[in-house]
């Protein structure tokens, strides 16, 4: 992603993730409460995953194509 040192735009991007990733750093409007639910969702599933240590190689090839690598 643009400012992740990938080179795809957030507009080719659909992640439930966004609010969070595309969210200026130095300030701007507050999270609304629904983003934050939906960003917790997709968090708890990434990290669910990563403690039960799955390898599953889509869920690596979807990871490389939104940061731009791979």
């Amino acid at each position: 992603m643009w400012g992740y040192g990938g080179k795809r735009p957030w507009s080719e991007v659909s992640t439930a993730l966004e609010p969070l990733l595309d969210h200026p750093d130095d300030g701007g409007d507050d999270l609304w409460p629904a983003e934050c639910a939906s960003i917790l969702v997709r968090l708890e599933t990434i990290t669910d995953q990563w403690a039960r240590g799955d390898s599953d190689p889509l869920l690596q090839q979807h990871i490389e194509g939104v940061v731009g690598y791979g």
